[in-house]
């Protein structure tokens, strides 16, 4: 566990040390430039990257140490009240992220050398190279910092879903692409400050308990949405600028509901908008790969209280099965089935049947009278 969680640090201390004693001496010795010293220590540098990108599974192993040992727990919290005080604790999982500061320290340090040094000086062309692979290492590492904090995030959130959430958030097809706080007024023109998520097919909405914990309010599916710009400034709301809608899809038929979302800025607005649409075009065109043709007719479904079979008008519309008492009562569905990781398996003893399994959802039994069906 202590490996898990602190990971290469001892490494990177090593190197650290290294360059530290290098400058030290090149400081006294004028045949030895700075340029050359972090050329030298570059390539090692790169041990930050997989420091970083470990980082995930050092918060995780913390979060299950705090959750099983209590003894663990409230050593973490003395050590946090140490480091900080008891009003601000400084946890180990943000003294863990310090190390990586260390890169762009570097970079802005060669960078306010470079433009002191004159171009004619001798260690110019080593200061330069030095500075730019520096610059390329911190880059991969911010992003991948970026990255995981934003997991950090998800992980909170997902430590307050309910139970009965259909999916999980942190899956291998699923990732978090962008968030922040955004202002969001409702369809019954309530407005209300959310967190939210875009992750690659869904927008989660929560609020911000405290600093590090998001409560989990609701979501939408991206597929079938549209993301639409608002330009300017609403004339009847003075407050509400830089704005765009999103309109989704309801489980009605033909039904679109219209949320407002304001950000802070320009510049986060516009973030908001390229990630939006590029997870929305993604959604899209994977929905309309996957979609089959519409489809409805009759099917013997199994119930779910009573065992019991009974016929149901089944209509099948993209990822969505919605079924009816019958053929002229679509007015009013008795159930819909989201089969979006849904399983289907073939089922013997029932006719022409079939299962619909889900690992948290309900399970479905249906079969047809006949094998074309």
């Amino acid at each position: 566990e202590i490996k898990k969680i602190f990971m290469n640090v001892e490494v990177i201390l090593k190197v650290n040390d290294t360059l530290l004693n290098d400058l030290m001496f090149g400081d006294t010795d004028p045949r030895i430039d700075i340029g050359s010293i972090f050329l030298k220590t570059v390539d090692y540098l790169k041990i930050y990257q997989d420091y970083v990108n470990n980082y995930q599974k050092s918060i995780s192993a913390i979060i299950k140490l705090r959750k099983k040992n209590t003894q663990v727990r409230d050593l973490l919290l003395q050590g946090a009240i140490a480091a900080g005080s008891e009003t601000v604790p400084i946890t180990l999982e943000s003294l863990l992220i310090k190390p990586v500061q260390r890169i762009p320290r570097y970079e802005l340090l060669l960078q306010s050398l470079q433009r002191l040094m004159s171009p004619t000086n001798p260690f110019y062309e080593n200061l330069t190279h030095a500075y730019l692979r520096v610059k390329e290492i911190a880059i991969g590492i911010n992003e991948a910092k970026r990255r995981y904090e934003s997991i950090n995030k998800v992980i909170q959130l997902q430590q307050n879903m309910p139970e009965d959430f259909p999916f999980l958030l942190i899956d291998k097809q699923r990732y978090c692409c962008f968030d922040g706080p955004m202002k969001v007024k409702m369809p019954d023109d309530r407005s209300k400050l959310f967190y939210c998520f875009l992750f690659t097919d869904i927008l989660v909405f929560s609020t911000l308990k405290d600093e590090d914990s998001y409560t989990y309010e609701r979501y939408i599916r991206l597929a079938g949405c549209s993301v639409i710009d608002i330009k300017g400034q609403a004339t009847d709301e003075p407050m509400w600028v830089y704005l765009f809608n999103i309109l989704f899809p309801t489980s009605r038929r033909n039904e679109v509901v219209t949320l407002s979302f304001r950000c802070d800025n320009a510049q986060t607005k516009r973030m908001w908008l390229e990630n939006l649409r590029k997870c929305v075009a993604d959604q899209n065109e994977r929905m309309e790969q996957l979609k089959p043709a519409y489809k409805e007719g009759y099917l013997i479904k199994k119930g779910h209280v009573v065992k019991n079979w009974k016929e149901r008008w089944f209509c099948l519309n993209g990822h969505t099965l919605t079924y009816y008492l019958n053929k002229h009562s679509k007015q009013k569905p008795l159930g819909e089935i989201d089969l979006l990781g849904y399983t289907i398996e073939k089922v013997s003893g029932t006719g022409f049947g079939f299962r619909l399994s889900h690992p948290k959802q309900r399970v479905y039994e249906i079969y047809a009278e006949v094998e074309r069906e």
